[in-house]
Parts: structure tokens; C-alpha cells; sequence
């Protein structure tokens, strides 16, 4: 399932929750952002998407996006003008490697959309797709995109 809004702005991670509130009354189930390969990159309408799938299905570890890894080091990058900070964690599970790369902006403002893909592209790769997964958790949190 797709929900697809259009805003004068990207909302906030906050207000993602209450749109998820108010659109989706079913019990277990995940809401994801998709940060595509760029080329597959569409930036034509002002327009949001939110994926949604049940969590008994989902092959990531959902827990692991808001847990930030404590014997890890925060490195300092400077991607498309942003001064951000991240960790990566790796793990493996039935489908191969995971990454969860963990960024936050050192001036404390939430990351929007296109800097989030931007981000991915750099530290990972254009040609990977990344998903973020939003949640209640999350909130007050670092990004955590999951490659």
C-alpha cells in the first residue's frame, strides 16, 4: 500500500507518524521511505510517499533502527553542504548483509528527503536502494537508513 500526500514542505519525521496515524488503523504493520538507486530518481511533483508492509513479512530488524550502537565511534562527513555525523552497523540475516547506517546533522536539524538520498549516495552508493523505517521510536532520533 502507497499514501501519497502532497505539502508545501516535507514534513517531519513527527508529523509522518500522525499522518500514519490517521490513515492506517491495522495493528502490526511497518511504515518504510524508499531512497532509490538515483537513477531511478522521479523529483517531479511535490509529493510523498510512505510504503507500508506487515511486519511479520519485513526481513530487516525493525528494533535496530532506533538502537544506536554504543561502542561505536560518530565520524564526521561533509556531504552536499550538510556537516553530518554517522555510524554504520552490519550484520547478516537470512537474505545476506544488512548495513544500518545511524546519521543526524551536527546543527541538530532533521534531514529532509533529497539530503537523506544524497547522503546515501555518497556513504553508500548511487546504484544501492535504502529504506527508512518510521515509527514512533524513531522520533527525537538519528536517521537510520537500512541497506
Amino acid at each position: 500500500m502507497t499514501i501519497g500526500t502532497t505539502f508545501e514542505y516535507e514534513p517531519i519525521y513527527k508529523e509522518k507518524i500522525q499522518i500514519l496515524q490517521r490513515f492506517i488503523k491495522r495493528k502490526n504493520t511497518v511504515a518504510m521511505e524508499v531512497f532509490s538507486r538515483q537513477s531511478n530518481v522521479v523529483d517531479q511533483a511535490d509529493m510523498y510517499h510512505i510504503w507500508i508492509a506487515q511486519k511479520s513479512k519485513f526481513p530487516f530488524g525493525i528494533l535496530e533502527t532506533t538502537e544506536i550502537p554504543e561502542n561505536k565511534e560518530w565520524e564526521s562527513e561533509k556531504v552536499a553542504g550538510l556537516d553530518i555525523e554517522y555510524i554504520v552497523r552490519t550484520t547478516k540475516n537470512k537474505f545476506g548483509k544488512v548495513a544500518y547506517f545511524y546519521i543526524r546533522r551536527k546543527d541538530g536539524k532533521e534531514l529532509w528527503w533529497i539530503e537523506k538520498q544524497q547522503i546515501k549516495n555518497k556513504l553508500q552508493s548511487e546504484e544501492l536502494t535504502a529504506i527508512e523505517i518510521i515509527s514512533a521510536e524513531g522520533i527525537g532520533k538519528p536517521t537510520c537508513l537500512i541497506t
